[in-house]
């Protein structure tokens, strides 16, 4: 029996109304490059909007699909890409 169940970001991606639902998906059933495309698609279609708390999410997505294919130099520079906007949409405690 679960007592606890995770909460925050990580309930957020995987919640069937997430645009990163789908992304999620393909990754935890190890489609990485399906999951990485999906992922790089969601974070294109939000760069657009200022602040959209879905753009870093979706960066984290397609790096956590990047470096489960093994490149990890290009994993890093999406961290790289996603911190500063993790940073100013979730604060600096926010994560």
């Amino acid at each position: 029996m679960r007592i606890f169940r995770p909460r925050g970001r990580l309930d957020m991606v995987s919640s069937p109304t997430s645009p990163l639902a789908q992304a999620a998906a393909l990754h935890a059933a190890g489609r990485y490059a399906d999951a990485e495309r999906e992922a790089r698609d969601v974070a294109a279609s939000r760069a657009r909007r200022r602040d959209d708390a879905w753009l870093p999410l979706a960066l984290g997505v397609a790096a956590l699909a990047v470096g489960a294919q093994g490149r990890h130099a290009e994993a890093v520079a999406l961290y790289d890409e996603a911190l500063p906007l993790f940073t100013r949409i979730y604060g600096a405690a926010g994560f």
